[in-house]
């Protein structure tokens, strides 16, 4: 999977839905929410932010993805929700935000 390039841990996002347009992937080491994050681009150049935490948060991601959707409806300047889901062979839990 060239698209990976200089990251190692590929297997634990085959199963959210078009990573195979991601071209660059670079952990993020900022925040303070537990999530692991990292930054993303995709071969049409959008930029992503792909948030990960373990599978025990997942009520807790779930909501917040709701959360988002909510009140990315209203037209307020905010990332957008683009997909949520499990990956990592159901071990993790994921949120994609633009």
């Amino acid at each position: 999977m060239d698209q990976y390039k200089g990251y190692d841990e590929i297997a634990m996002f085959e199963e959210i839905i078009n990573n195979d347009t991601w071209c660059k992937i670079e952990k993020i080491n900022k925040g303070w929410s537990d999530d692991t994050k990292y930054y993303i681009e995709t071969t049409d150049n959008q930029k992503l932010v792909l948030r990960t935490s373990n599978i025990g948060n997942y009520k807790l991601k779930k909501r917040e993805y709701q959360i988002v959707c909510k009140y990315s409806s209203l037209g307020f300047k905010m990332s957008e929700p683009v997909s949520f889901g499990v990956c990592n062979k159901n071990q993790n839990v994921y949120i994609l935000l633009t």
